[in-house]
């Protein structure tokens, strides 16, 4: 694709290579606690913790089943048509971590709310995005709130996972991720007239599937501190 050619160019080591900044830690004098052994590092009461919660969670563990997903249409007098994504991931080899999750984090349709009086973007006033004033009409464009979708179907999750001595990595997979953007549309007339107010609620849906990433972070922690 000639759109994507200029971005596919090789990295540098130190962004290709996760080791990198450990392979190049020249000042060995500092007692580094080793991720790689921590039982020896800190006892075996912490290596007791860690497996706890790596069980609890189902961490390293994948889902063999894929979560699916449908959708439905649904329209109304004041919203445009509307994707619905239902998701059916409630099956008995879904990972723990999803439904602790869904228990604690989620509204009751499985999606994590955000009120737009709580954002803060850029110079939004009165949470306004788009504004136009003509000699007929003035048009604003509020944004109502933000909602996401797909937080509990994760069917990998390893958020630390040690692959070095120093450097930890976190793996995680997602059946999919959809954001949904609850925006009014309002129109009124320049000639201050309120009864031929224009209002509409107009909901921008979009979502991709089978969401992958992975972090790694190094760390140095001195020990004699």
């Amino acid at each position: 694709n000639g759109l994507l050619e200029p971005y596919l160019t090789d990295i540098s080591p130190e962004y290709a290579d996760a080791l990198y900044p450990e392979k190049a830690l020249d000042d060995m004098t500092l007692d580094l606690l080793k991720f790689g052994d921590l039982e020896n590092e800190l006892g075996s009461l912490v290596g007791f913790i860690i497996d706890s919660v790596k069980d609890f969670l189902d961490i390293g563990k994948e889902s063999t089943k894929q979560n699916s997903t449908t959708s439905t249409n649904s329209t109304d007098t004041n919203n445009t048509n509307t994707s619905i994504t239902e998701n059916n991931n409630n099956s008995d080899d879904e990972l723990k971590i999803n439904a602790v999750i869904r228990d604690n984090l989620l509204d009751e349709d499985r999606s994590i709310s955000i009120n737009a009086s709580n954002l803060e973007l850029g110079n939004m006033t009165d949470n306004i995005i788009f504004e136009l004033n003509d000699e007929l009409t003035n048009t604003t464009m509020k944004l109502n709130s933000i909602q996401l979708y797909g937080l509990d179907t994760f069917t990998k999750f390893e958020p630390l996972t040690n692959i070095g001595n120093y450097t930890l990595q976190g793996n995680v997979q997602l059946s999919f991720l959809e954001i949904k953007i609850n925006l009014l549309l309002e129109i009124r007339p320049t000639n201050g007239n309120t009864d031929n107010i224009v209002m509409e609620e107009v909901t921008v849906t979009a979502g991709v599937e089978d969401v992958s990433a992975t972090l790694s972070a190094f760390l140095a922690v001195d020990q004699d501190k």
